[in-house]
């Protein structure tokens, strides 16, 4: 064979080749292309996100607990806020005298610590 003749051959191998990869992926794309095939890709895609998604949380949560629990408090109370402010509205009235009495009982406590330190009052 001479060498313009295997230049040639190999010429030809390459296109062949080529072509059969080009093929290939053209069938591919084709397929991607049939009714359903690219909402069973992206369901599929989505799934599989989601999976992670949820892995990567629940491993989170277990690491995080208190964080967790108390994000989970601030939500329901946000969620449960028209509730609890009714609630404390209605109790207000009740409330006011057993506060007022904490508040009194407070002060004097506060008042008794004062003369009790260096410098204030007899000192002890």
């Amino acid at each position: 064979m001479s060498p313009a003749e295997e230049k040639l051959a190999q010429l030809r191998a390459a296109r062949d080749a080529a072509r059969a990869e080009f093929l290939s992926r053209s069938t591919r794309i084709r397929a991607l292309a049939e009714p359903g095939e690219l909402g069973r890709r992206l369901t599929n895609d989505i799934q599989v996100q989601g999976r992670k998604a949820l892995s990567q949380a629940m491993e989170i949560a277990a690491d995080e607990r208190g964080v967790l629990a108390g994000t989970l408090t601030a939500l329901m109370l946000w969620l449960a806020r028209k509730q609890i402010f009714a609630k404390a509205v209605e109790l207000a009235p009740k409330a006011k005298p057993a506060w007022n009495k904490a508040l009194d009982t407070a002060r004097s406590g506060l008042a008794k610590i004062r003369t009790r330190l260096p410098g204030k009052g007899d000192g002890v």
